[in-house]
């Protein structure tokens, strides 16, 4: 004999689907097919939700604001709707005007720098950015996710010059507008102390490009840690304090891999840029990871999302976890000064670690394995 329930289940319709109670059917997308009219060809019932609460056209590309929770404002970020790069005019009017008003007081005061809370959205940092380059000022955004905050400064010598590029938006990153610094008049040669060095032919592709400091401003940045860190560095540490990575490979073709809003205008920027061209960079932010001890940089176009010069590392510490540094402090900007120089691999060298094999780096040269003992 067969269990009561086993006959009973042979005479009941089998439950329908669990999507077709999970997901509402929106008008026009039943019909032929999944598309049905006033659908699409193979929508579904889920792609049409998101498709009808997202604007025209969205498909599933929910945005940053729906996939954290953001209740339909789905597209690109926050307050974002429509086709295109989201538009300053989406920020309210008011908002608009207290940020304003910030930078305008700013610049009737006294004080050196003014640091926006990491609280604002990508495209309010991207109006400040733009407001504070049209008063005069440089930006420049630092950190990582819902740790990275915009700062303005006053430069020195001066208004800021205006920058080319314009700030990513919907948080994926902005571009600081720096005042773009001018090659110095000079006899452009730099391999002047005594010491022949390979020819450029005689080098391989260039690694990545980078503004490489003098002995003298490297000197000058250990001391600022020193001072600025409470520990200072720490003695078994490997020191760098040497360089601002600009881009991997040359200034004029960066292989960076950049998927800002801004990433062309950057590569535009930093061709600009000429080897052996002097600059002059400040200081004005450190971070700390507990493996890791980095300084914040402005002066300079940079393909990195947080232009930064490694002073440290914990051993046995790669120098590049310091792109991991989420959080930056500000502090009282220290000026240094270095030259461009794109870094090229010698012949039979196995590693990129010493660009200053590269005959325009040359002169700033340094031990990688150097410590403060």
């Amino acid at each position: 004999l067969k269990p009561f329930w086993l006959k009973t289940s042979q005479r009941l319709p089998l439950p329908a689907p669990l999507t077709a109670g999970i997901w509402p059917v929106w008008p026009g997308t039943m019909g032929k097919g999944k598309g049905g009219k006033g659908g699409k060809p193979g929508e579904s019932n889920e792609d049409a939700m998101f498709r009808m609460m997202g604007g025209k056209d969205s498909g599933t590309h929910r945005g940053k604001g729906m996939e954290k929770g953001g209740g339909g404002k789905g597209g690109k970020g926050k307050g974002w709707s429509g086709d295109g790069p989201p538009s300053l005019e989406e920020i309210p009017e008011g908002r608009r005007k207290v940020l304003s008003d910030q930078l305008e007081a700013f610049v009737g005061g006294s004080d050196a720098q003014f640091e926006l809370p990491p609280t604002l959205t990508g495209l309010e940092r991207k109006f400040v950015h733009s407001r504070a380059e049209g008063l005069g000022l440089t930006s420049q955004s630092f950190g990582q996710g819902r740790d990275r905050y915009i700062c303005v400064f006053r430069p020195e010598g001066g208004p800021a010059a205006p920058a080319e590029a314009a700030e990513a938006s919907g948080g994926s990153g902005e571009l600081g507008h720096g005042s773009p610094a001018a090659e110095r008049e000079g006899n452009g040669d730099v391999g002047q102390q005594g010491e022949e060095h390979e020819s450029e032919t005689d080098l391989g592709p260039v690694l990545y490009s980078a503004v490489v400091l003098d002995e003298a401003s490297s000197t000058r940045l250990q001391e600022f840690c020193g001072r600025a860190f409470s520990d200072g560095i720490p003695g078994d540490w490997t020191v760098h304090a040497d360089h601002m990575t600009i881009c991997v490979g040359s200034l004029t073709e960066p292989l960076t891999e950049d998927s800002r809003s801004v990433a062309d205008a950057i590569r535009k920027q930093t061709a600009l840029l000429k080897v052996r061209q002097e600059l002059d960079l400040k200081v004005v932010s450190t971070g700390w990871s507990g493996k890791v001890m980095a300084v914040g940089v402005v002066g300079c176009t940079s393909c990195n999302k947080n232009p930064h010069i490694t002073v440290a590392t914990a051993p046995q510490v790669q120098p590049r976890q310091s792109n991991d540094i989420r959080r930056l402090s500000w502090q009282a900007p220290c000026s240094l000064q270095g030259r461009c120089c794109e870094g090229r691999r010698a012949a039979g060298q196995r590693t990129s670690r010493d660009f200053a094999r590269c005959s325009s780096c040359a002169p700033f040269q340094r031990d990688s394995t150097r410590s403060t003992q």
